[in-house]
């Protein structure tokens, strides 16, 4: 489904007559801190084929659930924070960060040692969290987009993007991992940045091909029978 749709869809979903909203890496948040603890009240998250919100009555997920990306954990305590990735989502709750969902990098195994996190993010196969020691990420790391820079210095603000990672610090933004289109590389004439978001576009692979008899196409990949060439 097309993302644009998919955010249309998500918007009706909640009334917006006297509230404003946020767009943020496939977050819809509600900027309404009733508590006054850091956290909006209502949240909307988007995975690529999966949706979670975060309301009075918790977290919410529902679409495609290929890889358990919508079983919310029966024991989240006090939500206050939901983020989908491609095939996993995290949360906050009163006992720090959870994340479910594949796990095949390791992205939803969250580490042991975190502290008051205040922010979490999930990209394509990877996880960031934003606590008092700064920002961890953890997850697959094929383009340095878990390789947090040394030198972040007090960072306020951290967001994943499919293979890429940016933060807000005292020097302003900083981004790193996958650089192809130079989404990591930051303009140098930013003025005080208070909000970044990564993209989630996911990355379309195209092949020049000529079919024989006998080829089939099953998703990106073409499937040939054992064929021998005789003379």
């Amino acid at each position: 489904m097309d993302i644009k749709l998919k955010l249309f869809l998500c918007s009706i979903l909640i009334s917006v007559s006297s509230l404003s909203f946020a767009v943020d890496n496939g977050t819809w948040t509600y900027e309404v801190d009733s508590d006054d603890d850091g956290f909006e009240d209502y949240q909307v998250a988007l995975g690529v084929y999966h949706t979670c919100a975060l309301g009075d009555n918790g977290v919410w997920c529902w679409g495609n659930n290929d890889n358990g990306q919508i079983n919310v954990p029966d024991d989240l305590l006090n939500p206050v924070a939901v983020k989908a990735g491609y095939w996993h989502t995290c949360a906050i709750d009163d006992n720090g960060v959870r994340c479910w969902g594949k796990n095949d990098h390791g992205q939803t195994t969250v580490p042991q040692n975190l502290v008051n996190p205040v922010a979490v993010t999930a990209g394509y196969e990877h996880t960031c969290v934003l606590d008092d020691n700064g920002v961890q990420c953890w997850g697959k790391n094929n383009y340095e987009q878990i390789d947090v820079p040394e030198d972040l210095l007090n960072p306020v603000a951290v967001k994943a993007g499919y293979w890429h990672t940016c933060a807000i610090d005292d020097n302003g933004v900083s981004c790193w991992g996958y650089n192809y289109y130079g989404q990591s590389t930051v303009p140098q004439n930013l003025i005080n940045p208070v909000a970044v978001a990564p993209g989630e576009v996911t990355p379309v692979r195209f092949m020049k091909m000529e079919l024989v008899a006998g080829a089939k196409i099953i998703r990106d990949k073409v499937m040939f029978p054992l064929i021998y060439l005789v003379r």
